[in-house]
This record gives structure tokens, sequence and C-alpha cells, in this order.
């Protein structure tokens, strides 16, 4: 399988994503259905969730991994 780099660029980042409804936390789909590469069993992203935020309630096909960079959170 030939190797591709997939990349992801700020000016891509569309805004009004169900996780965004909650003040302050922005949503960068990386790998989701409706991207490329396609993909019907992976989902990642980039989720940033201020101080006291957290996201909307949800759901997904498939599992789902949080790693914290900074601070600490409950899920």
């Amino acid at each position: 399988m030939a190797e591709r780099t997939v990349v992801v660029r700020a000016s891509e980042f569309t805004g009004g994503a169900p996780m965004e409804g909650r003040p302050g936390v922005r949503d960068w789909k990386l790998i989701y259905p409706d991207r490329v590469p396609e993909t019907k069993t992976l989902i990642m992203g980039l989720v940033e969730v201020p101080p006291g935020q957290h996201t909307p309630l949800h759901q997904h096909r498939c599992e789902e991994v949080y790693y914290v960079l900074q601070g600490r959170g409950r899920v």
C-alpha cells in the first residue's frame, strides 16, 4: 500500500459542528466519513475544550479515545 500524507490546514476549519454547541469549544474533523481519506470505522479529530466547559452529549459508532494535552478532565 502506498503511503499517503494527510494535511489539515487551519484554513480548512469550518465552524458550526455540533461539538461547538458549548462556549469556546472548537472541533476539527481530521479523519471522518465526509472527509478525505474517507473512512467507515475510524473517526479522528481534535477538540479544544476550555477550562470549565464540556462537549455536548453525543455518540459514535466506534470507540473513542481521549488524549489530554494539558490539565485534567472527567469522561
